[in-house]
């Protein structure tokens, strides 16, 4: 039941007239408001995601955290790749037995999170061979397995949708509207609804825009975006529109394509009809004729 129902008015009055009604309503099925329960098989994969995101960030504590204790006894650990990593600092502190004797508490843990990491790595490429529409969601330049499942579990019924255009307000990659009477402006984006596929949509995005190097439709025109507004603004559009692509994809069943060229339906002919007399070209599509400004020079 939300709570609305029963809040005083926007006015500000607190009439105690109006209490009983409030509760009422409040009580009543008008203040009710349904909300989607994931299935069972959408919750083990959002568990999936959200434990491989915290190894990965916890990894990623306690490598700086090494990195800062070395700070102090004027180490600089410098560049060192995620598995040469202990080595690289049992190395460095070799002559400061009692400092490398506490940090190798932090390198063991270090070690059996970079196993576990490695697991949930080889469940996520499983599960998303196993799933057909995962599979066609890889085919968008920049999106993997992860951001594949992690959209597929954001979403999940697509009966939710009437448009695909309304995914990008769901996941908070619109920009908020601000209007007051001759006012009408628009401010950053809202980052509502779901921040895990928001973030992978971004990170794809940012993908494709730098790191893709197959042109595309959806490519051209996020590096046109990017010369006029700037890489960042260009990868949240992007954003918002992979998303609208990769819910119609789903929708219809189809992969990505990298151009739609060959795919619209030609023109209409036209039919062009010279009055010489008066100076003007008549066109007709359809058996409509209209005019369409242009002008003949006399012979």
């Amino acid at each position: 039941m939300h709570g609305r129902a029963a809040r005083p008015r926007r006015d500000g009055r607190d009439d105690p007239q109006d209490r009983p009604q409030r509760r009422a309503r409040a009580c009543s099925g008008a203040a009710h408001r349904q909300v989607p329960v994931k299935a069972r098989r959408t919750m083990e994969l959002r568990t999936l995601l959200t434990s491989r995101k915290t190894l990965v960030l916890k990894i990623g504590d306690v490598e700086n955290q090494i990195r800062g204790s070395l700070c102090l006894f004027g180490i600089e650990l410098g560049t060192a790749k995620r598995r040469t990593f202990s080595e690289r600092v049992r190395e460095l502190t070799a002559d400061l037995p009692r400092v490398a004797a506490i940090l190798d508490v932090l390198l063991q843990a270090h070690a059996a999170m970079l196993l576990s990491l490695d697991r949930l790595n080889r469940m996520v490429p499983e599960i998303a061979r196993e799933h057909a529409v995962c599979r066609k969601l890889m085919t968008v330049p920049g999106a993997g397995a992860v951001v594949g499942l992690t959209f597929i579990s954001a979403i999940e019924d697509l009966a939710r949708f009437a448009k695909s255009r309304s995914v990008g307000a769901i996941l908070g990659l619109v920009p908020r509207k601000h209007q007051s009477g001759e006012i009408d402006r628009n401010g950053r984006i809202t980052k509502t609804g779901d921040t895990e596929a928001r973030a992978a949509l971004f990170e794809a995005a940012h993908v494709m825009l730098h790191r893709v190097k197959k042109w595309s439709g959806l490519k051209a025109w996020a590096t046109k975006t990017a010369q006029r507004q700037g890489n960042k603004r260009a990868a949240v559009e992007l954003a918002r529109k992979m998303a609208v692509v990769m819910h119609r994809m789903w929708v219809d069943g189809t992969t990505f394509r990298f151009s739609a060229v060959e795919l619209r339906p030609p023109p209409p002919r036209r039919h062009l009809t010279v009055c010489r007399d008066r100076g003007w070209v008549s066109s007709a599509s359809k058996g409509r004729p209209h005019w369409d400004g242009r002008e003949v020079k006399p012979e």
